[in-house]
């Protein structure tokens, strides 16, 4: 299974986030919990170094994005238990 993230990000009225994976070329949104976010990453964007919490931790939020589409979970949908 080829899985590779395409960047693309959506904010959602709840605040979190979706997201873009293509899985073996095919377009699979992900999405990312605000509390998700907060309790990892922090909620506010980062003035010094312009970053967002997503920026901050897109490796571990794609990792865990990629455990759920491997594990067949659908749809994608990350929390703060996913993420190590």
């Amino acid at each position: 299974m080829d899985i590779q993230f395409t960047g693309r990000k959506i904010p959602m009225a709840d605040g979190g986030l979706m997201f873009e994976a293509l899985v073996d070329g095919k377009s699979v949104i992900c999405s990312i919990s605000m509390d998700a976010l907060k309790d990892h990453f922090g909620i506010v964007e980062d003035v010094a170094t312009n970053s967002s919490p997503f920026d901050r931790g897109q490796t571990k939020i794609y990792a865990a994005a990629e455990r759920l589409i491997r594990a067949g979970v659908s749809p994608v949908f990350v929390t703060s238990e996913d993420i190590h």
